[in-house]
């Protein structure tokens, strides 16, 4: 299972349960090239995981603490000015 954030924000509740109600460990992807999404999206759910994609700082996926992944991968050079390291 796999959530795109929109503008960097889910609405509501976070979309999947808290670590220890978790089936599958998740994954949160940040990247700013769609294909790139993409690929880990097909990667990681094809080994098992559930995976939160998001095209924008993760700083500004609402809710991160939330959601407290079992894993982010960070694009470090994003384009424009939401830069994945500040």
């Amino acid at each position: 299972m796999s959530v795109q954030s929109q503008a960097g924000h889910f609405d509501g509740e976070p979309p999947f349960p808290r670590k220890g109600d978790r089936q599958h460990p998740l994954v949160l992807v940040v990247n700013d090239t769609q294909e790139i999404l993409d690929l880990f999206q097909e990667i990681l759910e094809d080994e098992g995981y559930d995976v939160i994609l998001s095209s924008y700082g993760f700083q500004e996926v609402a809710g991160v603490q939330e959601i407290d992944p079992d894993l982010m991968i960070l694009d470090f050079i994003m384009g424009g000015e939401e830069q994945g390291w500040q």
